[in-house]
């Protein structure tokens, strides 16, 4: 069962946002291709099926805890400070918010910081932001390099 790795409460609040931890078809595809493509192609599609489904878990839980942080503090502003993948609109935390069951939360800004090179199509990235900032790029070593 999905849940069974949870604590009761993550659950529940999962369960608040319409458990199981999953997006609607197509965006739970683009995760999955995703997560393959960022594994160079090494992680099979089942195995990145079951990663989008931890990810989209812990999305769930973010967005939880955003709210309660809201209903705690009322009259300050809350900031979540999270990756770009779990900060998207289209599938992240931000998808989250957004549902019908998230009362209360006031407005939601998703802002993607996307590094120069690693944007393949600038405008299809950041359609899942409110705001972009275009970064340097990252200095690291080719993940998908030949022996790595």
């Amino acid at each position: 069962a999905w849940g069974e790795p949870l604590s009761s409460d993550q659950r529940a609040a999962i369960e608040r946002l319409g458990a199981p931890p999953q997006l609607p078809a197509d965006p739970q595809a683009d995760l999955v291709n995703v997560l393959v493509a960022s594994h160079c192609g090494r992680l099979d599609r089942r195995a990145a099926r079951g990663i989008a489904r931890a990810q989209v878990a812990r999305d769930m839980l973010m967005a939880d805890a955003l709210v309660r942080a809201v209903a705690a503090y009322p009259d300050h502003r809350v900031v979540g400070v999270m990756g770009n993948q779990h900060a998207r609109r289209d599938r992240g935390v931000g998808y989250w918010l957004q549902r019908p069951e998230v009362r209360g939360v006031g407005t939601v800004v998703s802002i993607g910081l996307l590094p120069s090179d690693t944007i393949q199509s600038l405008t299809e990235e950041a359609r899942a932001y409110d705001l972009v900032r275009i970064t340097a790029p990252v200095d690291r070593e080719e993940p998908c390099r030949t022996g790595s």
